[in-house]
């Protein structure tokens, strides 16, 4: 990331969701991938609690649904790995 963007795309959690959002919506595919890049930044390493709050995230899952989705999700990574 060039240094002009980390300046620019340096903003809080809230700002950069409406970036991505509206960005997304007039389809500018630049500001949307470095508005994305900064998300990554922003969520990597971090639990799935922790994302919600930064970006105001409601869980509307019932703890069922939510166990499905680990298990859905979990298959696909092991296929993932065994692919790669």
């Amino acid at each position: 990331m060039k240094k002009w963007d980390e300046e620019y795309i340096n903003v809080s959690a809230e700002d950069l969701f409406h970036i991505l959002m509206v960005a997304n919506y007039l389809d500018i595919e630049g500001l949307l991938g470095l508005a994305a890049q900064q998300a990554e930044n922003l969520i990597k390493g971090k639990k799935v609690e922790d994302i919600r709050g930064m970006f105001g995230i409601t869980n509307d899952y019932t703890a069922e649904e939510e166990e499905k989705l680990h298990e859905k999700n979990a298959l696909g990574i092991s296929i993932m790995i065994t692919i790669f």
